[in-house]
């Protein structure tokens, strides 16, 4: 099993790439449904006085 490191390499990047990019846009996603629960708590504690 002789793989060229040239081709490990390569695969390790993308992998490296494809996972960073999942891991922001998983906590981007996140973020954006805290924002929007903590906007609907807001909105329902004016309108409930």
């Amino acid at each position: 099993m002789n793989v060229p490191m040239k081709a490990v390499a390569i695969g390790w990047a993308v992998a490296m790439t494809c996972g960073i990019s999942g891991i922001l846009l998983a906590k981007r996603s996140v973020d954006r449904q805290r924002l929007e629960v903590l906007r609907e708590k807001n909105r329902s504690s004016y309108t409930s006085r």
